[in-house]
């Protein structure tokens, strides 16, 4: 049994998830809730400050807004644009 495991990260386009939070009509604050997860991270997700999010972080979000747009950390650099399933 590994005593640590690395977290993966994908990359994600903080915009894209403000779109789809508006269109549903949802406050940061409101989505934060619904899907739980902290309203001050997902602020630091829509505004670019952070822009690698964990996968259980983007399921949450992808339970309440729908997929995703996302790209693979290794692939940053070259942004293939991959949908979460």
């Amino acid at each position: 049994m590994l005593a640590h495991m690395a977290t993966l990260t994908i990359r994600v386009n903080g915009a894209k998830i403000r779109e789809k939070r508006i269109d549903r009509r949802l406050t940061q604050t409101e989505l934060a809730h619904a899907a739980g997860v902290d309203q001050g991270w997902l602020s630091k997700i829509e505004s670019g400050r952070v822009k690698t999010i964990s996968v259980k972080f983007l399921r949450a979000i992808e339970e309440q807004l729908g997929p995703i747009e996302v790209t693979s950390e290794s692939d940053a650099e070259h942004a293939t644009p991959l949908v979460s399933p």
